[in-house]
């Protein structure tokens, strides 16, 4: 039976450090959704930033299809034994990835506003646009909804080290 975990949440909240935590230490095979429009990026020459993400995942859907990304990241899972999905934003992805993996688990991984800012301020320039960012995305994906599926929330207001010894819990309760 595969392993499959949803990592969510804000931007810069730490859901990538996660996964890219289970990918190396557990030997998860580990898919980003934005993995797959930053690539398309690349290839067109254009500039990575969260605007360029947004406005291009968006353009993404629209032109191959609203499932399009989910149906990347459902064939880039299968074969694997475990996998760790990092970035999970609409409802509709959500239950695409519950109706092939129904034993997938959801990490939510939380951080204040402040923290986060501090974690990417050379993306925005003042904290009321990055607070304004959030609110957008919320509205934009219904993000909330999505977290509200969560089995498990990490709040992540410390070390980087903190952060990792939540994880292995998880992982180590996921295994009883």
């Amino acid at each position: 039976m595969e392993k499959v975990i949803l990592t969510v949440g804000y931007a810069r909240s730490g859901k990538s450090t996660v996964a890219h935590y289970l990918e190396e230490k557990c030997g998860y095979k580990r898919i980003g959704f934005s993995d797959f429009i930053a690539n398309e990026l690349a290839k067109r020459n254009l500039e990575i930033t969260k605007n360029n993400m947004v406005s291009y995942g968006e353009q993404f859907r629209n032109e191959l299809g609203k499932d399009y990304l989910i149906k990347q990241v459902l064939k880039e899972a299968e074969g694997n034994d475990k996998v760790v999905i990092s970035g999970t934003r609409l409802m509709r992805e959500y239950d695409a990835i519950k109706e092939k993996f129904s034993n997938a688990k959801m990490i939510l991984v939380s951080s204040q506003e402040k923290q986060r800012f501090e974690r990417r301020k050379d993306q925005s320039k003042t904290f009321e646009e990055f607070v304004a960012r959030d609110k957008e995305d919320e509205k934009a994906y219904g993000m909330c909804e999505v977290f509200a599926k969560n089995d498990y929330e990490i709040e992540n207001s410390g070390s980087l080290e903190d952060l990792l010894k939540k994880v292995d819990e998880i992982i180590e309760k996921e295994s009883e």
